[in-house]
């Protein structure tokens, strides 16, 4: 993927990871959290600055439980992707969702992705 054929491609890419990110209620750093980046790093996949490599790709599709094919389809992430996979929902109130932290959410992103060693280690520095 850090080719793209063209600049077409290359802008589906980035509102598709926007998108995704924004239907989900993820933030640039729960995202960026989980890839073990900076947030200004990930924001660079968003606004097109730089493409993620085939690893990050692959863990962002693991995120959003879609094929890395799936972020150069033309159809649109908020409205047909997640329709199609829907999330499981955790919260049994969705007014208390508002309430987490941005850490509390990057937590969850590990714990739901099954990183739990990962999830361990961010405890134990932001938590401890």
């Amino acid at each position: 993927m850090s080719r793209l054929t063209s600049r077409k491609e290359k802008d589906l890419l980035c509102t598709n990871l926007r998108q995704l990110r924004v239907g989900y209620g993820y933030t640039a750093q729960n995202i960026a959290d989980f890839l073990d980046m900076s947030r200004s790093a990930y924001s660079y996949y968003e606004i097109g600055k730089t493409v993620p490599d085939i690893f990050t790709l692959n863990q962002l599709a693991e995120i959003y439980d879609i094929n890395t094919q799936d972020f150069l389809s033309k159809m649109k992430p908020t409205e047909e992707m997640l329709r199609a996979r829907p999330r499981k929902r955790v919260v049994t109130d969705p007014k208390l969702l508002h309430q987490l932290t941005g850490d509390e959410k990057s937590l969850i992103l590990m714990l739901r992705t099954k990183r739990i060693a990962k999830a361990i280690d961010f405890l134990r520095t932001h938590f401890s």
